[in-house]
């Protein structure tokens, strides 16, 4: 894939934890530098020789994916701009095929995944890549992420990491970060590197109404919570392993309702004010 004429350049995921997970691209095709936003969600940059062989590699893994992205078509552009009957939906749509599905972000890019295969393809629009805000980058990475980490038994919310376990809220209020557990292996992923779960795990909702107090979820309603608030996206709605991995995961987990007015924003990570 990768030749002396067109140089890729490939990204695995939290590399230092063997993630199979890959995304690559030509450096001279695409407009801006996407390094830097690959590497803020914990990709690494592979060296030339792995990158050379990276197939190879992948073809060998279980579960490996690897995202090739690149400029789209012309063909491929009008079916990104063209306005559909998903489009008042949001901007985001999966579209099942046969033998694939097409996610499709409205006016950004269109990516093709099947979970038989280890290739996935991506085609965005060049005006997207130079225009576009952090939150379309972020959204499309993670449903990306969300798809090819799912068969690992890793799983992802909107939100963010805290002291106490995580923050869940909407796509929007967490400007299109996400934070993927794995589930088996009790460790958090996100934009803060890997975390191991010690102790007691809490799963906060943040509640505008509530003042000065905690209130503890009942485990069926931790389940729907999760279950409204996961990165994974399909056209059928969550798939029945995701949905036994969200199960067990409220099993494992403590939902706590927490005033907003006492959550820290991302420069402080840490919920500093005690609330009874």
């Amino acid at each position: 894939m990768a030749t002396s004429a067109k140089k890729m350049v490939c990204f695995q995921y939290f590399k230092e934890l063997g993630l199979p997970i890959y995304i690559q691209y030509c450096e001279s095709e695409l407009p801006i530098d996407l390094k830097q936003i690959l590497i803020d969600h914990k990709f690494t940059q592979l060296d030339d020789k792995k990158t050379l062989t990276i197939d190879e590699q992948i073809e060998k893994t279980p579960n490996a994916k690897i995202l090739n992205i690149e400029i789209a078509s012309p063909i491929l552009s009008t079916q990104i701009l063209n306005f559909t009957e998903t489009d008042s939906y949001g901007l985001e749509s999966v579209t099942p095929k046969d033998g694939y599905n097409i996610y499709r972000y409205r006016g950004g890019c269109v990516l093709l995944y099947s979970f038989t295969l280890n290739e996935w393809k991506m085609g965005v629009l060049n005006s997207f890549l130079n225009e576009s805000d952090l939150f379309s980058f972020r959204s499309i990475l993670n449903r990306y992420l969300s798809w090819a980490l799912a068969p690992l038994g890793i799983i992802g919310f909107w939100g963010v990491p805290v002291e106490e376990g995580v923050v869940i809220l909407n796509q929007a209020e967490s400007e299109g970060e996400a934070v993927f557990i794995d589930v088996l292996n009790s460790t958090i992923l996100s934009l803060d590197g890997s975390t191991q779960v010690r102790g007691p795990f809490n799963i906060l909702r943040l509640d505008s109404t509530l003042h000065g107090r905690n209130i503890g979820m009942r485990r069926e309603e931790l389940f729907s919570f999760l279950n409204q608030y996961c990165t994974y996206f399909d056209y059928s709605g969550l798939s029945y392993p995701v949905r036994q991995l969200i199960q067990h995961l409220s099993r494992l987990s403590t939902g706590i309702v927490y005033p907003r007015e006492s959550f820290r924003p991302r420069t402080d990570l840490s919920m500093q004010e005690s609330v009874g």
